[in-house]
C-alpha cells in the first residue's frame, strides 16, 4: 500500500480530470443550497469548488484506506451537509457509520478551498499511543471516539504519511463496522460514492441518480492520464530521432498533427521503443489502426480494395 494512502496521487489525478469535465474554474466559490445531502445537485456543486480535486482525493484516500470499498451497506457518505454554527463554511463531506462520524473534511464556501479535517483514530482513551505525533496532529476526544484533526490539504497528506496514523484509523473503522450496524440512507449520497468507486449499487429512495459526462470511475480517469502521459513522453522522444521529422505515408512535416504511432500495438505487448514506432499523421495513425494498411518492410501495405492516399 502507498504510504499516504495515494493522496497526493489521487488529487493530481483528480486535478486533471476535471477540467475536461467542466469543473472547476479558477477560485470557485461553493453556491450553498438548502438540498438533502444525498442530492445529485450537491455533488455538481463540490465539483464546482476551486479545492474539489482535493477533497475528493481525500474522501478516496480514506475511504480505500480503511476499506470502506469492501462492502457498503454499513457506512453513509454526505455531500454538502450544513451547520448552522459554521456560516461561511460547508462539509465537503461526512462519512459516517451509523450515526457514529469518522471522516469529515470541510471546505470555504467562499474560496472553495478546504478548511478543517478529521479523523476517527481510536477509542476517547487512546490519546496516549500517538506520543511525539500530536505535533503533527491535533487530537480530540468526541462523542464518536478519538479524532486526529488538521486543516489544508497539506496537513492530511502529511498526517497520512505516519503509519501509525494510517493503521489506527484503519482499525478502529473495522471494529466499528464489525460492531454492526445500518446506513442512514437519508444521509447517504450515491452519486458521490460512485464517482470514487466505492458504492456500485448506488441506491437510495431519496436521491435520483443523474448520469452525466463526468460520471467516470477514478480507476478509469487513473487509466486514461496514465496512458496519454505515456503517449506524450512516447511521441516526444520519437520526435527527437526520427530522420525527416515527417508523417512516414505522406510525408507532411506539421508537428502539431504528427503522431507515434506503435508498430506492434500496447494490447499486443508491443513495446514503447523506436524499433516499435513510426511518425505518422492523424489521418495515417487512424487508417492503420483501423487496418486499412500495414507497415511492412518499411513501407504501407494497403488492404486490397482500398485505394492509398
Amino acid at each position: 500500500m502507498i504510504d499516504d494512502w495515494g493522496v497526493r496521487e489521487h488529487r493530481d489525478i483528480y486535478a486533471e480530470v476535471l477540467p475536461t469535465w467542466g469543473f472547476p474554474p479558477p477560485g470557485s466559490t461553493i453556491v450553498p443550497a438548502h438540498a438533502k445531502t444525498n442530492a445529485s445537485a450537491q455533488v455538481d456543486r463540490l465539483l464546482k469548488a476551486s479545492e474539489a480535486a482535493e477533497a475528493l482525493a481525500m474522501m478516496h484516500s480514506f475511504a480505500f484506506g480503511v476499506r470502506l470499498n469492501e462492502g457498503s451497506s454499513d457506512w453513509t457518505m454526505s455531500c454538502l451537509p450544513q451547520y448552522s454554527d459554521a456560516p461561511n463554511q460547508r462539509r465537503a463531506t461526512t462519512i459516517t457509520i451509523g450515526r457514529n462520524e469518522v471522516f469529515h473534511v470541510w471546505m470555504y464556501l467562499d474560496t472553495g478551498r478546504i478548511g478543517d479535517w478529521g479523523m476517527l483514530v481510536g477509542e476517547r482513551d487512546d490519546e496516549d499511543n500517538f506520543g511525539e505525533l500530536s505535533t503533527i496532529i491535533e487530537l480530540e476526544k468526541t462523542r464518536h471516539g478519538l479524532l486526529a484533526k488538521g486543516s489544508g490539504f497539506d496537513s492530511f497528506a502529511e498526517a497520512l504519511g505516519h503509519q501509525l496514523i494510517r493503521k489506527c484509523a484503519e482499525n478502529v473503522i473495522q471494529n466499528r463496522r464489525k460492531a454492526g450496524s445500518k446506513r442512514q440512507g437519508e444521509w447517504h449520497n450515491p452519486r458521490l460514492a460512485r464517482l470514487l468507486e466505492l458504492d456500485t449499487a448506488g441506491k437510495s429512495e431519496e436521491a435520483e441518480i443523474i448520469e452525466s459526462d463526468w460520471d467516470v470511475p477514478i480507476s478509469y480517469a487513473m487509466g486514461s492520464i496514465a496512458s496519454r502521459r505515456h503517449q506524450a513522453a512516447f511521441r516526444r522522444n520519437l520526435l527527437k530521432n526520427t530522420v525527416p521529422v515527417a508523417c512516414a505515408v505522406c510525408g507532411i512535416d506539421v508537428k502539431e498533427i504528427l503522431e507515434a504511432a506503435h508498430l506492434i500495438p500496447d494490447s499486443q505487448g508491443g513495446r514503447a521503443s523506436a524499433d516499435n514506432a513510426i511518425l505518422l499523421c492523424a489521418n495515417h495513425h487512424k487508417s492503420m489502426d483501423q487496418k486499412m494498411f500495414t507497415w511492412t518492410a518499411g513501407a504501407p501495405q494497403w488492404k486490397p480494395g482500398i485505394k492509398p492516399f
